[in-house]
């Protein structure tokens, strides 16, 4: 098993929300098998789904893997019938992604406010609201993910197994 102390997590996603006034927020699930985006009307609710290929960066690379992403994406935005700047927030949770190197992709296509992060990233801040908790994928691969009360951060995941 393979532990690091720490993984990418941008302090947006434990002290802000989205924006008071949005009505709309993404999130993308992407793996290595297909990606999936679901935009929420936070004032219907409904919910607009698009579909893309493979978006993990070890399994295609970079640029099929922000391809997909982007694809799926706008299918969801044009089934909402809004464009990426009506979103509070987008959040793109994908296996396989602890380098900046997709973020850094995926703001050249779209804005700095679409978070980029590890898919157990997302799973914690989802299940915990950034706060102290754990979270596990077991699945393709199998990754845990916590934070403590102090902050401190830890990860562990099978070795041999894209982290």
């Amino acid at each position: 098993m393979k532990r690091e102390p720490l993984v990418q997590l941008p302090d947006v996603l434990t002290r802000a929300q989205a924006h008071s006034d949005a009505r709309f927020v993404m999130g993308v699930d992407g793996g290595a098998t297909k990606t999936l985006a679901a935009v929420l009307d936070l004032q219907g609710p409904a919910l607009y789904l698009g579909h893309g290929g493979p978006s993990n960066e070890d399994a295609v690379g970079a640029e099929a893997a922000v391809r997909a992403l982007m694809d799926a994406a706008e299918q969801a935005l044009e089934q909402a019938g809004i464009d990426a700047g009506e979103l509070g927030a987008a959040v793109l949770a994908i296996a396989g992604t602890d380098t900046e190197d997709l973020a850094r992709h995926v703001r050249s296509a779209q804005t700095d406010a679409w978070i980029v992060v590890n898919d157990v990233v997302a799973a914690w801040a989802t299940a915990t609201g950034g706060g102290p908790g754990v979270a596990v994928i077991s699945g393709t691969g199998s990754n845990v993910f916590g934070v403590g009360g102090t902050g401190t951060q830890t990860r562990a995941w099978r070795a041999g197994e894209n982290p």
